[in-house]
């Protein structure tokens, strides 16, 4: 057998020979196939011209001549009527060789040697022409959803792949058997035409090892034979519907156009290309494990990097571009926190494999990759992270890196997370033992960032208050205070982050850790502005969740964030006296009493109950009288409304029904009786009336002890009995007795007057209860607003 010669990186007359006009790379127009169907066989019959000319051709020379000329004669031997591709005539006599492959046949392998660095040649300057995809079998779906395995081939397809597998490794090229899908419909723009969706899956080496599992998708162009998935369809339509076209009368009869294929393939492609087509269509979790650990073979010093193997760094760059778009397009369907549980579980596993690309970009000290992978989002990336950033960042790297940051903190729209970063690469940074002077121009940059951000930054969250104040005390330029005081008053309308700003403020100055005169100034300007925006808010809303205010189980979390409210206010009255705002401090005080006057049950019990304890705290830090009239009015507005609302207004007592019977001399004969016994038996059914004096004449006493005769809850007087008036007065008495059944109402009530005198005495004693209330105290403790008995003045307390 021949042997071929080493690839050459190209001929001589390569340029001249491939660079001719379209009017002299042309091919017969010949109909090579016959019985197709009268839509689109053209491009096959070229196919096939194409492939007989480059047979008849192969034959004019003998096997000692050199390889890559007796191809490149093939390619050009072309007619002049029909235009066609370098590619195209490529795949061509390559299709015509291998279908004509039986058994082995060396001395036609110099000439399959010479196609092979035609297509080589092409590719190192198209990289369309990646990948060549030779159809098996007898072109009849033969192998089909069978298991995919190189024992399971014909004789002869086996035939074929180990001499094609013998011819790739003389040239640097790779062999791969997959499965193959196709999908095809007609063009609904055009009849002619036919709509191709071609996927490569369960791609393995001819060992049987699988290498990708995924679908990849192919290029109609990557099929070496061309027509063949096109003949196919047609021959099933045409199977399908066998009769001519319907005539005019005749509806046209419905044809399911859509068809798929199964095919084992041979995939062919160059041993440079492997590498990216086996990383871009790798298993996500694979490549993140061989990033990781290739990653960690790189050294971090510029002299060992710079003298690493070369085809580490091009494989690690390549793997970390395809990990990338994987991350890529899973954010595209990423909805975010309101994604389901398992969505959230995958979003932390995407993120590692972020992290992992990102430190092996560092490794590799390549800016473009460095600013790709933040640009998928900065936040997914930990703190570890960024402080590798600073500490790989010697002095000579910066530049490398500066535009990507750059870049990277304009995409950062928080000032928390830009804080977060820029902190970060300072403490990496910090870690390197570098003299002071190296470190001045990162220090510089990071400063320069941070203040831009006063420009950048549109939007701020709560906790971008209490990070304004971290930037003055860790960067403490002689302007910084001033900047942020700005940047804090043009953002004042966003109430959560002024008063964030102003406590961490005063915290500051409470434990001395910056200039007093500064943190003053900044405090002070923060509330003069902040506490009349919040006092033209009108009421808030610092209710329960609807459903849970009449709850047994209210809501844990609601109720610590009304206490955090409570908390707030009784602190915003300690920073006005604290920096001498005291109109500040009586609209504040003034604020809290309207918003008092409006506030339900709950939000009376579990916001203004605790800020009352920790305004009296805040009065007697600051030496207020508890007398202080306007402070008065906040405990008296509080108390006074907690109790009728809380208490609510006592119930009255039940009453004893003193109905009975009546007892008169009524009957038949006379309905009304005589008129002792109507004026008794009106008495006796008055439920209200528990005696009464009776009228009557001399004889009334005897007549009435008789109707009355025989009862046990009747009490007969006679009061006065004068015979010579003829008249009698007898008092009746109704002897019954008050229910003593407890009334539940009014145990109720009780228990509520309890339980309010309980969180009442929480706050401070009587004693200073009698000063705080002042006048109202009687009113309050005597419960006279929610009496039942007006007249009562009983001091439960």
């Amino acid at each position: 057998m021949e042997q071929s010669k080493p690839r050459a990186k190209g001929p001589p007359m390569r340029q001249a020979c491939w660079s001719k006009s379209h009017h002299q790379s042309q091919l017969p127009l010949f109909a090579g196939l016959t019985n197709l169907l009268d839509m689109g066989h053209q491009a096959a019959a070229n196919e096939t011209r194409v492939a007989s000319d480059g047979a008849q051709t192969k034959n004019l020379f003998g096997v000692d001549r050199d390889e890559t000329k007796i191809a490149q004669a093939a390619i050009d031997y072309r007619l002049e009527d029909h235009q066609v591709s370098d590619m195209e005539s490529i795949k061509a006599l390559l299709r015509n060789f291998l279908d004509d492959v039986n058994e082995p046949q060396t001395e036609r392998s110099s000439y399959f040697d010479g196609l092979l660095s035609q297509w080589l040649s092409i590719w190192r300057t198209d990289r369309t022409h990646s990948i060549l995809v030779y159809v098996l079998g007898d072109r009849s779906e033969q192998y089909g959803n069978r298991t995919l395995d190189f024992k399971d081939l014909d004789d002869i397809d086996k035939v074929k792949t180990r001499f094609l597998e013998q011819q790739c490794l003389q040239h640097g090229v790779c062999l791969y058997l997959s499965k193959m899908t196709s999908a095809i419909n007609t063009n609904p723009n055009d009849a002619l035409e036919v709509k191709m969706a071609i996927n490569l899956h369960e791609i393995r080496d001819l060992s049987g090892a699988l290498r990708i599992n995924k679908p990849v998708s192919a290029r109609r162009e990557s099929l070496i034979q061309q027509s063949i998935l096109k003949e196919r369809y047609h021959q099933q339509i045409a199977r399908q519907n066998p009769y001519p076209s319907p005539t005019e009368n005749a509806s046209p009869r419905q044809i399911d156009t859509a068809k798929s294929f199964q095919d084992w393939v041979l995939v062919i492609m160059p041993e440079g290309y492997q590498f990216k087509f086996l990383t871009d269509n790798a298993d996500p979790e694979e490549l993140h494990d061989w990033i990781k650990t290739q990653s960690a073979s790189i050294q971090l010093l510029e002299k060992d990097l710079a003298a690493a193997d070369p085809n580490l760094r091009w494989g690690l760059t390549l793997a970390c571009e395809a990990q990338l778009k994987n991350i890529s397009m899973w954010l595209e369907t990423f909805h975010g926190p309101n994604s389901s549980h398992q969505d959230l579980q995958e979003s932390v596993r995407q993120s590692g494999m972020l992290e992992t690309v990102f430190h092996a970009s560092l490794r590799l000290q390549d800016a473009d990759l460095v600013q790709k992978a933040v640009a998928l989002g900065p936040r997914r990336l930990s703190l570890t992270m960024w402080e590798e950033v600073g500490s790989t960042m010697e002095l000579s790297h910066f530049p490398l890196y500066q535009n990507s940051l750059n870049q990277t903190l304009l995409n950062i729209d928080s000032l928390q997370d830009r804080y977060i970063v820029l902190h970060s690469i300072r403490v990496g940074f910090e870690k390197q033992n570098l003299p002071q002077e190296s470190k001045e121009t990162i220090y510089d940059w990071i400063q320069d960032r941070i203040e831009q951000s006063f420009n950048e930054i549109g939007r701020v969250e709560e906790n971008d208050g209490a990070i304004l104040v971290l930037i003055a005390k860790r960067f403490a330029r002689p302007t910084i205070v001033n900047r942020i005081v700005d940047f804090a008053a043009r953002h004042s309308s966003h109430l959560a982050f002024a008063i964030e700003f102003a406590f961490s403020l005063y915290d500051e100055l409470v434990a001395n850790t910056m200039d007093a005169g500064s943190v003053r100034y900044a405090l002070a300007a923060i509330l003069s502005i902040t506490i009349p925006t919040l006092c033209m808010q009108g009421s808030h809303d610092w209710s329960l969740p609807q459903g849970f205010q009449n709850s047994a189980s209210v809501n844990a979390l609601s109720q610590d964030s009304q206490m955090l409210q409570a908390d707030r206010m009784a602190r915003l009255v300690r920073c006005c006296l604290t920096v001498g705002l005291y109109n500040e401090e009586h609209a504040l005080l003034r604020h809290m009493w309207v918003v008092a006057s409006v506030a339900d049950t709950p939000t009376l019990q579990n916001v203004f109950l605790p800020y009352l304890k920790l305004l009296l705290v805040v009065m007697r830090d600051h030496h207020i009288p508890l007398t202080k009239q306007i402070y008065q009015w906040q405990f008296q507005q509080v108390i006074s409304l907690f109790i009728t609302r809380f208490i609510g207004k006592e119930p009255k007592p039940l009453s004893a029904d003193l109905n009975c019977p009546p007892l008169g001399c009524a009957n038949p004969s006379r309905p009304y009786g005589c008129p002792t016994c109507l004026e008794l038996d009106a008495f006796l059914v008055d439920p209200r009336r528990k005696s009464a004096d009776v009228k009557g004449g001399i004889d009334a006493p005897e007549h009435v002890a008789t109707q009355i005769q025989g009862t046990d809850y009747l009490q007969m007087t006679v009061v006065s009995h004068s015979a010579a008036q003829m008249q009698s007065t007898i008092r009746i008495t109704k002897n019954i007795t008050k229910s003593e059944e407890s009334d539940a109402r009014h145990d109720l009530w009780k228990e509520k007057v309890m339980k309010a005198n309980d969180m009442i005495q929480a706050i401070c004693g009587d004693a200073e209860w009698k000063i705080l209330l002042g006048e109202k105290y009687d009113e309050c403790m005597g419960l006279k607003a929610v009496r039942a008995d007006e007249d009562s003045h009983c001091n439960v307390y």
